[in-house]
């Protein structure tokens, strides 16, 4: 599959993603996908919590930066109610 035929499948699966409609079930099914799509076509599958894109990250940053898992932990997946599911891939 060409390169461009997956980074706009990314493209479709992360915006899916981040709408607050869509079922935890109905996200698992997006990012098992997406990650098939991805394994299949040698591609590394990256993706990171939408809540510490969006927020988590920037209030490590403002509290000096200490103990990253911590913070992760507690700002990454499912801070705001969104599920495990709601990632972005890269």
């Amino acid at each position: 599959m060409s390169k461009i035929y997956i980074d706009a499948i990314r493209d479709i699966a992360n915006e899916m993603l981040s709408l607050s409609n869509l079922t935890p079930e109905e996200k698992s099914g997006v990012c098992m996908l997406l990650e098939r799509v991805l394994e299949e076509n040698g591609q590394s599958i990256e993706f990171n919590y939408l809540n510490w894109i969006e927020k988590g990250h920037q209030e490590w940053v403002l509290n000096g930066e200490d103990d990253m898992d911590k913070a992760y932990y507690e700002h990454g997946n499912d801070e705001e109610g969104r599920g495990e599911f709601s990632r972005h891939y890269f």
